[in-house]
């Protein structure tokens, strides 16, 4: 459960101001999952369910965290798995930027259904890799085009694109998903600058609002 410095609530009521210790580490997951090598939950982790968040405190104001889903097998053992819940991330800054991190996920329903909860996300961060052959890892690992169907999906103005070219995992040449995702943005119309399809290592801010 969550510390006096962390409050967890869902959607439909907002969360309190959080207050405690500032600069203690939290490492937020879902239902029967622990963090920490010997599977246990590290003092104030808060532990959150689909649609529930939790306020953290931050130098600027408390940051909210959503922990929303998303579809992939979770595993931390040979015995283990899909034990847990498996989901994706919605981070509110104190002034009302939005970033929604998707993890691995396949596509699907619940990008529409995060976009109707969380309205105004102002970027994406979704995965576009690790996707051939189809049949074996459409379920777990969304490709290029699915993607940018997401965004959409999503109401997001701007797409990251993440979970590329970084272990070769699956059959698709290592740029493929590079080029097939600026095409797929492309063909949408939508502003070339809004594909924040950044080279390794690089960084950029999101503007204030």
């Amino acid at each position: 459960m969550p510390s006096s410095s962390a409050t967890t609530t869902t959607t439909t009521s907002t969360p309190r101001p959080s207050s405690g210790c500032r600069g203690t580490p939290r490492c937020c997951s879902p239902p029967e999952w622990r963090p920490g090598p010997a599977g246990a939950a590290s003092p104030g982790s808060p532990i959150l369910d689909w649609w529930e968040a939790v306020e953290l405190p931050a130098p600027g104001g408390p940051v909210r965290v959503d922990f929303v889903p998303a579809h992939h097998w979770s595993k931390r053992t040979l015995t283990d798995t899909c034990r847990s819940l498996w989901g994706g991330w919605l981070l509110t800054a104190p002034d009302g930027r939005r970033i929604h991190f998707a993890g691995d996920t396949g596509y699907g329903h619940w990008f529409e259904e995060i976009g109707r909860r969380y309205p105004g996300i102002d970027l994406a961060l979704l995965p576009i890799g690790a996707y051939d052959p189809r049949w074996m890892l459409r379920p777990v690992h969304t490709d290029p085009e699915e993607a940018v169907k997401a965004c959409q999906d999503l109401g997001a103005r701007a797409l990251a694109p993440m979970h590329w070219s970084t272990f070769l995992l699956s059959g698709e040449p290592p740029l493929e998903p590079l080029h097939r995702v600026r095409a797929a943005w492309a063909a949408t119309g939508r502003p070339r600058a809004d594909l924040w399809d950044l080279p390794v290592g690089a960084s950029r801010v999101l503007a204030a609002r």
